[in-house]
């Protein structure tokens, strides 16, 4: 009497475990594929993602090699309409021309006629 006891609510936390074990490995596969789109949607825009743990795109990185390979640059085809500069992404022209022509930043006072 005493084994069904002790047993039955070991053999219920056990079956938690397994459980709560399964649903973890989901999350983290689930996790991955998350990162790993965020990742792809970043590169396209110029970005990347980078982990703050140390691990690339929230995980372990791969045993053969220590670093990713490098991505072939962008072609810099659009120019700043002020100077010969190129750039590859319109958003870098527009902080060029906001940082280096000061373009948008003076306010525009409206003039009245007296």
């Amino acid at each position: 009497m005493a084994r069904k006891t002790l047993f039955g609510p070991l053999k219920q936390f056990l079956e938690q475990r397994l459980t709560l074990t399964a649903k973890q490995r989901e999350l983290a596969v689930q996790e991955r594929r998350i990162m790993d789109d965020m990742g792809r949607m970043l590169s396209g825009l110029g970005y990347r993602l980078v982990s703050t743990n140390g691990q690339q795109n929230g995980a372990e990185r791969p045993q053969g090699r220590s670093r990713p390979l490098p991505k072939k640059p962008l072609p810099k085809k659009l120019k700043c309409p002020r100077c010969e500069r190129r750039f590859s992404l319109g958003m870098h022209v527009a902080r060029h021309l906001t940082t280096t022509h000061r373009r948008g930043r003076r306010a525009r006072r409206k003039m009245t006629v007296a």
